[in-house]
């Protein structure tokens, strides 16, 4: 008769030494490469039901943690320290998704590599391909650092067939942009600029093709590429014909695009070379290049009241102006 009060006693003593722990989800946590500290970006938090605030415990792989704070108080862009018996790991708290980027091969910026792309939204939803990249940009690409890529999306690791993808907010395709902000301390600049172009400016075409945009639409990200952090980006689509509803080319020129990718001077007549300082993006035609001669040379010789009276038949005055 004494031994029953003695196991209730154990069973109570063990009762009250149980706690309740969050479980961290495995689709959320991404380690960096030296997997001495990972970025979580699940939010918002959810305590399991029952948890109270003050709880502290969190389970990994089957191992529990005590954080060094309680999980109620955990916000966005907190570094938490999880102890564990014989480990200790450093977790940093995000509510951006997570773009992770992954190739067999050196990532290039002459020749494409085909890899796999992971997009992980912090309530759960996980957009995955296959890719074709490239490093991207060209001063940028030259410095030691954080790099730029162009992204085209496949249907499998091997093969030709490409596969769009559909990121919330942004359009259904499979040409993407990862940019780095390298050159942008706060990595807004180029984010702000093209909201800002987007409310003030408008295509002289917007009628004939409502859904053309003459900006890019980004998000911002935190990315992983070959499993090493490499800091905030943006997830950006491309200034392309899809992107300005350009007409397909047909044999006669019916939409040009151009980038500039250099300063300029006029020093005398335009060259029939084309120049280092423009890019012809769309259409691969070398006859593309006539409008823009076209255009140069008018610019070079016209008097000034000819080019004043006239500017309007050669320019959208409103988009010069923007």
């Amino acid at each position: 008769m004494r031994i029953l009060p003695a196991l209730l006693l154990l069973l109570l003593g063990s009762m009250a030494t149980a706690q309740p722990t969050m479980e961290l989800s495995p689709t959320h946590l991404h380690y960096h490469s030296d997997s001495t500290w990972a970025l979580y970006n699940e939010w918002p938090l959810q305590l399991p039901a029952g948890m109270a605030a003050h709880e502290r415990d969190v389970s990994l792989a089957g191992v529990v943690y005590r954080a060094d704070r309680p999980i109620a108080e955990w916000q966005a862009g907190d570094h938490i320290v999880l102890t564990a018996s014989s480990d200790t790991l450093l977790l940093a708290l995000t509510d951006l998704p997570v773009v992770r980027l992954a190739t067999d091969t050196t990532i290039q910026d002459t020749v494409r590599v085909r890899g796999t792309f992971g997009l992980i939204y912090p309530d759960g939803e996980v957009i995955t391909s296959h890719m074709d990249v490239e490093i991207k940009g060209n001063y940028t690409a030259i410095l030691p650092n954080k790099k730029s890529y162009r992204m085209e999306m496949m249907q499998g690791p091997t093969g030709t067939q490409t596969q769009d993808i559909d990121p919330p907010g942004l359009r259904n395709d499979d040409d993407w942009d990862l940019l780095s902000g390298v050159l942008e301390p706060m990595r807004l600049r180029t984010y702000f600029v093209n909201s800002l172009w987007r409310d003030m400016s408008r295509l002289h075409y917007a009628e004939q093709e409502p859904k053309a945009r003459h900006y890019r639409r980004m998000v911002p990200v935190e990315a992983f590429v070959q499993g090493a952090y490499q800091g905030i980006y943006h997830l950006a689509e491309r200034i392309d014909r899809k992107q300005l509803r350009l007409t397909k080319h047909d044999g006669t020129v019916r939409g040009l695009l151009f980038k500039a990718v250099a300063h300029m001077a006029f020093t005398g007549l335009y060259p029939t070379d084309p120049p280092d300082a423009l890019e012809l993006r769309y259409p691969d035609d070398p006859r593309s290049w006539e409008p823009l001669d076209t255009l140069f040379r008018w610019i070079e010789e016209a008097e000034q009241p000819d080019f004043l009276a006239t500017a309007a038949t050669h320019f959208d005055l409103d988009n010069v102006l923007d």
